[in-house]
């Protein structure tokens, strides 16, 4: 298994993105869909949810090869970086 930490686009088959371009990607899709009402450790507590969460993004993002568990990932350490909570991580590279 990789390290999330060490993620790349080309993984999920995506080309021609930055890493900090899918961040800015999937957060701002957290933010408009999800994010006024829900933060996301309320989402994650929600299992069902935060599935349907995933696949939506991904259909919106046309990034079928991206697991659920990485575009939470993503999302939540995304979110938490743009609030200036993260700390020791390097989701954006």
């Amino acid at each position: 298994m990789t390290n999330r930490d060490e993620w790349q686009p080309s993984m999920f088959g995506i080309e021609g993105m930055s890493r900090g371009e899918i961040v800015q990607v999937l957060v701002h899709y957290f933010t408009e869909s999800l994010g006024r009402t829900w933060t996301v450790d309320e989402l994650l507590l929600h299992p069902s949810d935060a599935a349907r969460f995933c696949q939506d993004a991904r259909f919106k993002a046309g990034w079928f090869d991206m697991p659920d568990d990485f575009v939470l990932y993503i999302v939540k350490t995304g979110v938490a970086a743009s609030r200036g909570e993260l700390h020791g991580s390097s989701v954006s590279h």
